[in-house]
């Protein structure tokens, strides 16, 4: 800031004191970034304002807008109290994504039972997301008697709307046979397209039944193949999976052996705090040349994991053979 003060040469002496402001490219930016900020506050603020008013009037689905911005705290302070009053309110009048919603905050309550009358409710008009949920209500036998039948019936129906989260766990449940006969193969075929999408639960699953020969033949080529895609992710379990699956073995040979990878997949599991990984880590440690471990260090520092978008509740256009597997007997 320079001051031009009124008695220095060639100045007005009868002139005000003016102040030059000299802002740096960092105080500019603050300005913007606070005016920036302003307007988000003043939108949200207008925004609830209106949210508030239709609910008021009436408007259900504003009612349940609300009840979300309390659930999460968005742009207001998180209120679960007021979050329930207000799907409750649009739940009574028959909002069935306010009745699922009602019930996930009873089911965080343990109201278990209250929370599977809403749930039949809204699964009544088809929403998805209640069948599921009911689903774990009746596997964990929390609100209605426990039943892996009629849980299974309860994933089958968003599962044969092509919803990746109700799809796997009726590939779960086939494959421990819960709810009826094991469908081991029609299990890999689901795990096998949801991972080819991306997503990393099928991914790790799918590892595992390659290498545990599950629904397949045992082949650790697909088994790596699978694994390592999911530890791309960033996925835990992947990245120890990773370091167990190239790791040598003590009583017989491993053709896949790469025990630089090895040491860097447990490296990063352990950074993740897996103490088993950590100790096998260790152990290959022994083995190792400065330059293996130099290496192994280098890329561990390297890895930056790339996750794949997958929505595990926006329904899937899944090709009919798929869609046959999840139909109701």
């Amino acid at each position: 800031m320079v001051i031009n003060k009124p008695d220095e040469p060639g100045a007005n002496p009868n002139a005000p004191l003016r102040l030059n402001f000299k802002l740096s490219s960092m105080h500019k930016l603050l300005i913007c970034f606070v005016i920036l900020l302003s307007n988000q506050i003043y939108s949200g603020a207008q925004q609830f304002s209106e949210i508030l008013r239709d609910a008021n009037n009436g408007d259900v689905r504003a009612m349940d807008k609300l009840g979300i911005l309390y659930a999460e705290g968005s742009g207001v302070l998180k209120d679960q109290v007021k979050a329930k009053a207000w799907f409750e309110r649009a739940a009574n009048r028959g909002l069935a994504a306010s009745q699922y919603n009602l019930a996930v905050i009873l089911i965080m309550d343990s109201k278990y039972s209250e929370a599977a009358l809403w749930l039949k409710k809204s699964s009544q008009t088809g929403h998805l997301k209640s069948f599921h949920k009911l689903g774990e209500l009746y596997y964990d036998g929390k609100g209605v008697p426990k039943s892996r039948s009629e849980s299974l019936k309860n994933f089958l129906i968003p599962a044969n709307a092509g919803v990746p989260a109700s799809m796997k766990r009726v590939a779960v449940m086939w494959q421990n046979a819960e709810g009826g006969s094991a469908r081991l193969e029609s299990a890999v075929e689901v795990l096998t397209y949801l991972a080819n999408l991306g997503d990393v639960q099928s991914q790790i699953m799918l590892s595992n039944c390659y290498d545990g020969a599950i629904g397949v033949d045992k082949d650790d080529k697909l088994a790596i193949h699978w694994c390592q895609l999911a530890a791309n992710q960033g996925h835990p379990a992947a990245k120890n999976n990773m370091g167990v699956l190239l790791a040598p073995r003590m009583l017989n040979e491993n053709p896949h052996s790469d025990v630089v990878r090895s040491f860097m997949w447990f490296n990063l599991a352990a950074a993740d705090g897996n103490e088993y990984a950590a100790r096998q880590r260790e152990k290959l440690r022994r083995h190792m040349t400065e330059e293996q471990i130099k290496r192994a260090e280098a890329d561990s520092l390297e890895f930056l994991p790339k996750q794949n978008k997958f929505d595990n509740w926006r329904p899937l256009d899944i090709p009919d053979t798929l869609r046959s597997y999840f139909k109701i007997k």
